[in-house]
């Protein structure tokens, strides 16, 4: 019986060896001046964030995380600064296999970071550097707005909303133009879900339509097509 066991125990350990899949991502960096604190990788699965791992900073400022990566997708280094504070940071960074390197600093920890070594993510912060652009002219007209409603301003309240309107039209214009000109990056897939969800489903399908295989089969580019079945149908 003894043996039997033994036998059942390593079979097991073997199975789970097996099915464990190898690790092709690495991340690692540097928080300068954190002395103490919790560092966590996180993914959003399920529209929740999931940690996939974490490690702990006593004095050493330097981290590495390994993981496994099914397809390229956004991941997240979550700073706990465990000094009773509720504003923790965030970097948000679009992973692809192969070594990353995060350097960043406690004070501006999701501001004044750099990330090297993701082609993806060097794409992802040129769209994200326009798309800071439109939000702050956004906001610039918001403010413009409601002085003119203050000054009963009706033609400024009016010119207003027409250059807000257009400033969300080239917004989304430039949203999927990116998207068809990355059609082989899983970068594409990824604004269409998070910034254009709301898009005419047609423009989705055609972006969707326009990716490559491999990224049409990724993570988001099934999240994609999910969403743009479940629009048709509604």
């Amino acid at each position: 019986m003894f043996k039997r066991n033994v036998v059942i125990i390593f079979t097991l350990i073997l199975v789970a060896s097996c099915t464990k899949k190898e690790d092709n991502l690495t991340v690692s960096g540097t928080v300068k001046n954190l002395k103490k604190g919790v560092l966590y990788l996180q993914r959003i699965q399920d529209t929740s964030l999931q940690v996939i791992d974490s490690v702990a900073i006593k004095g050493d400022p330097n981290f590495s995380f390994s993981t496994h990566l099914e397809s390229p997708e956004m991941l997240y280094l979550y700073l706990d600064k465990k000094d009773g504070n509720d504003i923790n940071d965030r970097i948000a960074f679009f992973a692809q296999p192969g070594e990353i390197n995060i350097n960043t600093q406690l004070n501006g920890f999701d501001t004044k970071h750099t990330v090297s070594g993701s082609e993806a993510h060097d794409k992802y912060e040129i769209y994200k550097e326009m798309m800071t652009r439109f939000n702050a002219k956004e906001f610039s007209l918001i403010r413009e707005g409601l002085q003119a409603e203050t000054d009963s301003n009706v033609s400024k309240i009016d010119s207003v909303n027409k250059a807000a309107l257009q400033n969300i039209k080239s917004k989304y214009r430039y949203a999927v133009n990116f998207a068809m000109n990355n059609k082989d990056n899983e970068l594409a897939p990824y604004i269409a879900i998070t910034d254009i969800y709301d898009a005419n489903v047609t423009y989705l399908d055609t972006i969707y339509k326009s990716l490559t295989k491999e990224v049409q089969v990724s993570k988001y580019g099934k999240l994609l097509k999910k969403n743009i079945e479940k629009t048709k149908s509604e």
